[in-house]
């Protein structure tokens, strides 16, 4: 076998992830609190650590029922806790000790079915999919569930397939009875036991193995999955008849349950297993062939097995137990690793495979990129929401790195494994010449004809759209909107440069041939392509993924917290569990459940100390409008670095700057208006004026089609203002309306939390359209709640919209 270093840097990029997911950001309330908490009274009551044990807290143990699932997870965090004491890393290492044990069993088995290179392949892939790794980060306690069930069927189908001496398969078949045992206490008897003993003992069944002990141990893999399976119904039915947890469920049930659905399993493993779950189709094919060698096809048609139960029991129990992870990754894991062997052999590759694992791939990263969120479903937490202020990251992760493994494909799967005699030409100027003349003489020359058709028609829309909005209006273009227009204009550029796409493509097969071929050492196609899928993976790891960790846990407002209080300056928090800060080193923190306890004790009069608290995002509006109406002033905030957690104090002190989100909403000061426009809307509102500026920040007299400018309203609160108004911007001239609806201050401050002589910054973005037609428009705007408007009582006015005068569009 070639060694290749890019590899094993790849691998140890991949454990370098993994560890440094352990020791970031603090615990995600409530999805880790929880089970810490649950874990560190296992750990005070049966693992004997007293000093866990928390004045004032629930230091009893719990029972099964507490747990609501199988308790090794559990257990292995106690463990944690008990030898490292109480932490988040400390609770997070047995997770990722689980992890690297499974990961490690797969490549011993994989090594014994296949090949090193094979299960080197196949350990890199697991440690970099997210649906594997990331639950090591998380104290939800799926890394044990994945960790046992990839012990249980690696070792079972070494210990059935693999060529292996009497000592070896039984110590494979030992460890995978352990893996058995561990998934059973983990999530049941349907996931932890019967999908990896059944996929592994009926492929034995279906194709016996030669060894009279590798059959015996395929029988045994049959019995004791169909008895888990026996188990695992008669426990579902029995929690369904009492409404009380059943070991032999695995889960508490959902009451009431939802409607099953494969669709769903098979989108998680598609989200959560992004970007590896674009090389599907490489494990497609490994399905569909039939290898030469017993152990090998048996193995793989085993993975095949244990991936389809996988996802069926998941689709099964999820609606009844609610959120679960798929756990066969590491059955996928393998047949991905199984096809990229098969590319280094010659007998995968063409430009179809390549073609459709770009496909994919992009499809699957332009449904993160349009639901971020999804990128979440790798956790196994079901309802969890992504940081407002990460989802344009999400979302740039999913779309560019789909981007980056389409051209990774193209170039590494466009052409079969070429051997060390093999001479391929790359960028030669007569093959470039003659593609162009082929498409030139295309159809008998009809190609170049239907295309220059095409630009003329799209050229020729485009014109009489500029004519209907600058010179004449034409009725016949009413009903295409700008999407069209948009569409026209791109096809416009696209179709005259579509043979350089041709000749793109020729580009990057040549430059592949030039790596993978002309290079002393290169790394095979099959490598170059994993080491692109893996660079896609540590990107996420290494950061996108950490700094998620940072924005849902309060790890930076207790920095900013210890950094900046003085001695005995207490801490509270506001919607966090109490527990939360004990695992940042804050056991006397004080927890409010209700907003106006912790407001009360934050704006306490008698109180000369000063106080911090730590709040929840969507806590802010309230006690900041609670405080402005005490102190005349915004609630001072004091971290606002993440979108979900901020630090707020009773006091700034000199030198201190409030860093309150809602300072450009809520004014402290009287703002530079550009053009004072007085007016009074209802009995509630005061308008002093507004102001246009442009991308830049820059105060500008007029818009520029297709340019964004910022359009600021300023009001000052009269009374409160009842219902559920929004805000209306009309740009009215030559026959057209630019139409700018939108809620009041994006949302963030609604108008029950508006106090009598707050001065309110509104700003909303106008971008109008490419073809806007030039010339002066008359701006209006105004409240609107359904089909009625707030009545203009002072000031310009034309029904009941403010007239604000005359804007130029250039």
């Amino acid at each position: 076998m070639r060694r290749n270093w890019l590899l094993g840097a790849a691998l140890l990029l991949a454990v370098a992830g993994l560890i440094r997911g352990v020791a970031a950001g603090a615990l995600w309330d409530p999805y880790e609190v929880s089970v810490a908490e649950l874990s560190r009274r296992i750990g005070v009551q049966l693992l004997g650590g007293a000093e866990l044990a928390l004045p004032g807290a629930d230091n009893s143990v719990p029972i099964r029922a507490d747990l609501g699932r199988g308790e090794l997870p559990f257990t292995s965090v106690a463990l944690g806790f008990r030898l490292l004491g109480l932490s988040g890393w400390a609770g997070r290492l047995p997770l990722l000790v689980w992890s690297l044990v499974g990961a490690g069993t797969l490549v011993l088995a994989v090594e014994r079915i296949w090949d090193r290179r094979t299960a080197l392949y196949a350990g890199l892939i697991l440690l970099t999919t997210p649906l594997y790794c990331l639950p090591a980060r998380v104290l939800n306690g799926d890394a044990v569930t994945l960790a046992a069930f990839t012990m249980a069927w690696s070792s079972l189908s070494a210990a059935c397939f693999a060529k292996a001496t009497p000592r070896v398969r039984l110590a494979f078949a030992l460890w995978g009875c352990l893996g058995l045992y561990a998934g059973f206490w983990c999530r049941g008897p349907v996931l932890g036991v019967a999908v990896p003993a059944l996929a592994v003992g009926l492929t034995g069944l279906l194709e016996p193995p030669r060894e009279a002990p590798a059959r015996w141990v395929a029988l045994g893999s049959s019995v004791i999955g169909a008895l888990a399976v026996a188990l695992g119904v008669g426990g579902l039915a029995l929690s369904a008849k009492t409404a009380e947890y059943s070991v032999f469920a695995g889960t508490a049930l959902l009451t009431p349950p939802r409607a099953a659905s494969f669709d769903l399993a098979l989108g998680d493993l598609a989200h959560g297993a992004f970007p590896m779950s674009a090389l599907a189709p490489l494990a497609l094919l490994v399905a569909a062939r039939s290898a030469e060698a017993k152990a090998e096809r048996s193995g793989a048609r085993a993975a095949v097995l244990g991936l389809a139960l996988g996802l069926g029991a998941t689709a099964w129990l999820t609606p009844l137990l609610g959120a679960l992870i798929v756990p066969s990754v590491a059955c996928f894991a393998v047949l991905v690793a199984v096809g990229l062997r098969e590319l280094e052999t010659g007998r995968l590759g063409s430009r179809l495979l390549a073609l459709t694992v770009a496909a994919l791939g992009l499809f699957i990263g332009f449904d993160l990129h349009e639901n971020p969120e999804k990128l979440l479903l790798a956790f196994g937490v079901g309802d969890a929401q992504l940081p407002e202020g990460l989802k344009a990251a999400a979302s740039a992760l999913g779309l560019g790195g789909a981007a980056a493994l389409g051209l990774f494909a193209l170039a590494c799967l466009s052409e079969r494994e070429r051997g060390p005699g093999d001479e391929l030409t790359a960028f030669d100027r007569a093959e470039y010449g003659r593609v162009l003349g082929a498409l030139q003489s295309a159809w008998n020359g009809n190609l170049v004809f239907a295309l220059l058709l095409l630009e003329t028609s799209v050229v020729g829309f485009l014109l009489l759209s500029a004519i209907s909005e600058r010179v004449v209006s034409l009725p016949q273009l009413d009903g295409f909107g700008s999407f069209s227009r948009k569409v026209a204009a791109l096809s416009a550029i696209a179709v005259p440069l579509a043979p350089l796409g041709v000749l793109g493509a020729l580009a990057i097969r040549d430059l592949a041939r030039v790596v993978f071929s002309g290079l002393p050492r290169a790394v095979t196609r099959a490598q170059g392509l994993l080491l692109g899928a893996v660079a896609v993976a540590l990107t996420a790891s290494l950061g996108f993924y950490p700094a998620l960790a940072r924005e849902v846990s309060p790890t930076q407002a207790f920095e900013r917290y210890r950094e900046l209080a003085r001695a005995g300056e207490p801490l509270g928090l506001l919607g966090q569990h109490a527990s939360s800060a004990r695992y940042q080193g804050a056991p006397a923190a004080r927890s409010f459940e209700q907003l106006d306890d912790a407001f009360g004790w934050l704006g306490e009069a008698a109180s000369t100390q000063r106080r911090w608290l730590v709040l929840r995002h969507q806590d802010l509006a309230e006690l900041s409008s609670r405080f402005r109406a005490m102190s005349g002033r915004n609630l001072p905030i004091l971290d606002a670095r993440s979108s979900e957690l901020l630090l707020a104090s009773s006091r700034l002190l000199a030198g201190e700057r409030n860093q309150n989100p809602l300072s450009r909403i809520v004014l402290d000061r009287a703002p530079a208006i550009q053009r004072t426009l007085p007016a009074q809307l209802g009995d509630e509102l005061e308008l002093l004026g507004f102001s246009l500026s442009d991308e830049q920040g820059r105060l500008t007299q007029a818009l520029v089609p297709n340019r964004t400018a910022r359009l600021t309203l300023y009001f000052r609160v009269i009374a409160p203002l009842r219902g559920s108004w929004q805000i209306f911007v009309h740009l009215d001239g030559l026959q057209r309306r630019f139409n700018a609806d939108h809620q009041p201050f994006e949302g963030k401050y609604a108008a029950r939390w508006w106090q009598p002589g707050d001065v309110l910054a509104d700003t909303t973005e106008l971008k109008l359209e490419p073809h806007f037609s030039p010339g002066d428009y008359r701006l209006y705007f105004g409240f609107f709640d359904g089909e009625r408007r707030l009545k203009v009582r002072q000031g310009p006015a034309e029904d009941d919209r403010v007239v604000a005068g005359t804007l130029q569009v250039r």
